[in-house]
């Protein structure tokens, strides 16, 4: 089953609320399409949710002689207002879902009370 937009936006949110993360690290947890990642990203980073942190770093077994030699790391971390609004998110979830689990327990003995009332009648 596809996941809406906003399913993986909270997908991204869940990732990056424990630790900041390469792209490749969040593309895996998420199970995403790197494009699409991208794509949310950059309005995470644009809405001020998620903020990018380039770190330089030698080649793996080489010392660093020069620019050229350098590689680049983007990692992804939530913000203070990205870490806020995740919170409520989840805690909104919760209650939602909560509050679906009770419907579905009532509509559960309703429908028992409905079964045993035409058995009897």
């Amino acid at each position: 089953m596809r996941r809406s937009q906003a399913e993986l936006i909270y997908a991204v949110f869940e990732v990056l609320h424990s630790q900041p993360l390469k792209i490749t690290h969040i593309m895996y947890k998420v199970n995403i399409n790197c494009l699409i990642l991208r794509n949310i990203l950059d309005i995470l980073v644009k809405t001020g949710f998620v903020e990018v942190t380039i770190t330089s770093k030698p080649p793996k077994g080489k010392r660093l002689t020069s620019a050229a030699n350098t590689r680049y790391s983007e990692m992804y971390r939530l913000t203070e207002k990205g870490v806020k609004f995740y919170l409520e998110v989840r805690s909104s979830t919760r209650a939602v879902n909560e509050l679906i689990e009770a419907s579905e327990k009532q509509r559960y003995l309703f429908d028992a009370q409905k079964m045993k009332a035409n058995r009897i009648g």
